[in-house]
């Protein structure tokens, strides 16, 4: 998965008050924000804080928020592919300047965009954001590699918890 946009500009981090990563506005009064990777615009809405909400489900735990939307180029059912544009960063709900609330999912736990995305070769990285210890693309192989890593440990102890189980002595 890719930052939905174009120049990473990281303004607010994840934390646990913060589940979510705030990037700020740097290029154009029509910042386009673009899809994460191939998926479907599940929902479009409004919410008094969060402004306008587009929701992007990758099909594979994966689902994305943006908020604060000023206007959105797809529709609800919508198949969008990686790097497509579906919307635009405005200053709708509660905000103190144009940037856009970037909430990600993992089956449905929210979880650090930073861990789990990466700057695509066309993507840059402004100045302020380059401690971040961003991944780049040549990275995802890690993340996927890692992703199914800690799925063969939850199944080895899970196996282990069965076998001992299936084989107490009364």
């Amino acid at each position: 998965m890719i930052y939905p946009v174009a120049i990473i500009a990281i303004t607010t981090l994840f934390s646990p008050s913060h589940k979510a990563i705030d990037l700020g506005w740097v290029n154009t009064p029509k910042e386009e924000l673009y899809s994460m990777n191939d998926g479907v615009v599940e929902d479009i809405y409004y919410i008094s804080d969060g402004g306008n909400v587009i929701k992007i489900n990758y099909g594979d735990g994966y689902i994305s928020y943006y908020m604060h939307c000023s206007s959105f180029t797809v529709s609800i059912g919508q198949r969008v592919k990686k790097g497509s544009v579906v919307a635009y960063m405005g200053t709708t709900g509660h905000v103190s300047g144009p940037h856009c609330h970037l909430v990600l999912t993992y089956y449905g736990e929210a979880v650090d965009p930073v861990r789990h995305v990466y700057v695509a070769t066309w993507q840059s990285v402004s100045s302020g954001t380059s401690d971040y210890n961003l991944l780049y693309e040549k990275e995802e192989i890690k993340i996927n590699k890692k992703k199914s890593i800690i799925y063969y440990i939850k199944k080895f102890i899970s196996d282990i918890i069965k076998f001992f189980t299936n084989n107490k002595k009364e």
